[in-house]
């Protein structure tokens, strides 16, 4: 995705596929309006988040739920707030909580491997809800976590990004059989 200072003026017409942004796009969206030119999908951790969060001056709160909404606004974007409770929020304050995966998930590029689920699922359903869509993605994304952790049963054991993303299969075919 390009950089705020690189999105197309106001009188372009905008794309209309939305745009996971991993790393929770601290670099993607502008500190205010002008909206960016997609529909867009913000994927912070908790850090990520609180620095998101302070480039376009939003105070941090510490109610989870309350930043959340009040980031989706501010930005007019999805804002997926990843932790143990994934808190996915749309701009209008739709909230959804996803609570699948397991602890383990929290590993480096995992993020990305969400990312990568959030397009498929919106690319899959392009009519849906970006909300509905990226709580879907993320609750598959920690579903793929806890087989690849053998974590069903037990506490399991640690993983690494492809491990979640081989086991993605596995998670849709569990949905869909």
């Amino acid at each position: 995705m390009r950089a705020p200072s690189t999105w197309p003026t106001a009188s372009a017409r905008p794309p209309q596929r939305a745009a996971p942004a991993p790393g929770g796009g601290a670099g993607a969206a502008p500190a205010g309006p002008p909206a960016p030119p997609a529909p867009l999908v913000l994927t912070p951790h908790a850090g990520e988040f609180s620095r998101l969060a302070a480039s376009v001056s939003l105070e941090v709160s510490g109610d989870r739920e309350a930043d959340a909404r009040a980031l989706a606004g501010r930005l007019q974007a999805v804002v997926l707030l990843k932790g143990h409770d994934t808190i996915v929020v749309d701009p209008a304050g739709d909230l959804v909580h996803v609570r699948a995966a397991t602890a383990w998930l929290a590993t480096a590029g995992a993020g990305d491997v969400l990312a990568g689920v959030i397009g498929a699922v919106i690319a899959q359903n392009p009519d849906a809800p970006l909300r509905d869509a990226a709580a879907t993605a993320a609750w598959l994304h920690g579903r793929a976590a806890t087989i690849a952790a053998g974590a069903d049963s037990a506490t399991g054991h640690p993983i690494v990004a492809l491990d979640v993303a081989e086991a993605l299969p596995a998670a849709v075919a569990e949905v869909v059989a």
